[in-house]
């Protein structure tokens, strides 16, 4: 069988024709990040329209406090210059702590119904204002307090003085011996501690009185009793108290002190002697006038009291020499 020669195939691979596609660039998912962004973005929008109402809020509650805060001043000026008009004892104690109670009561109906923060801004302008306001009602209690203690003494004195010659004229008129003046320092003082309290001027007993069994029944088994004084030094002293507490509350020094004690020990021995030489006995007042020192009477009220002396004693003795001829 005659063979047919077949082609030799190799394994050369035959060329295809160039088939490239169009390069394919990757994109990425912006879907998530717009809504991200635009979720941010109304998360900002709310926030910038809280903000907004609530500066809208803080102004209103602003004008609020602001509001309330005017029509607590213009009370509290009320109340204060109504209790600042108060003067002496109607300034002290109870007239006070009813202003600052009716201020403070004002406060409190006016922060009712606001909100916090109105209510902080109110308590904040208004505490500042308390303090000044009770600075100022205290500091005119204390100064009424004054003038009320300085009326009360110097009535007091007034009359004590009184009293403190009656007895001293008493004393004499009834053959006493011319008493000793002498008062210390430390009984002006014990004296006035006791005086002018809220409860009065100090009581002396009376030495004319006797002392009640009851009284009699505390004093220890063998103990001497003391003689009490005689009424005219009590009131003598009594008097030297109320000048000495009219002094402190004036605020005297040492010397402007010791000067007014003397002018009061001076108004109350000059006036005995007058009465004494009024009611014809001048031979006392000459023996009383006599006896008192430097510290007793101002020297130059001595010297006008010697000249009245020494003119009755004339007038008296001229007096007798024309009874002595009828």
């Amino acid at each position: 069988m005659p063979q047919v020669p077949l082609p030799r195939v190799g394994l050369t691979p035959a060329s295809s024709p160039n088939y490239d596609a169009p390069r394919v660039i990757p994109h990425s998912d912006v879907a998530g990040k717009q809504i991200q962004q635009a979720g941010a973005a109304l998360q900002k929008a709310g926030s910038v329209a809280m903000s907004v109402a609530a500066m809208f809020r803080e102004d209103e509650d602003l004008v609020t406090a602001k509001e309330a805060y005017n029509r607590y001043a213009e009370f509290r000026a009320g109340v204060l210059t109504d209790y600042q008009g108060k003067v002496g004892k109607d300034a002290v104690g109870a007239s006070r702590e009813a202003a600052l109670k009716a201020i403070e009561d004002k406060r409190q109906e006016l922060e009712g119904g606001m909100r916090l923060s109105a209510k902080g801004m109110f308590r904040m302008s208004t505490d500042k204002d308390m303090v000044l306001v009770k600075s100022r009602a205290y500091g005119h209690e204390a100064t009424q307090r004054k003038v009320w203690d300085r009326g009360e003494t110097t009535a007091s004195l007034i009359q004590s003085v009184d009293d403190a010659v009656g007895a001293i004229g008493d004393h004499l008129a009834n053959d006493g011996d011319t008493p000793p003046l002498v008062v210390e320092a430390g009984e002006l003082h014990a004296l006035g501690s006791r005086y002018h309290s809220q409860h009065g001027a100090p009581e002396f007993r009376d030495p004319g009185l006797e002392a009640s069994p009851a009284t009699d029944a505390q004093e220890p088994q063998g103990k001497k009793k003391e003689k009490p004084e005689p009424l005219w030094k009590e009131q003598y002293k009594s008097a030297l108290a109320h000048a000495n507490e009219l002094a402190d509350l004036n605020g005297l020094g040492k010397e402007a002190r010791k000067q007014y004690l003397l002018g009061v020990k001076t108004q109350i021995n000059g006036t005995v002697v007058e009465r004494l030489l009024d009611e014809g006995m001048t031979k006392k007042a000459g023996k009383f006038l006599s006896g008192l020192g430097k510290d007793d009477i101002d020297q130059g009220e001595a010297v006008k009291l010697r000249k009245l002396v020494k003119a009755a004693s004339i007038g008296d003795r001229v007096q007798s020499y024309v009874d002595s001829l009828g």
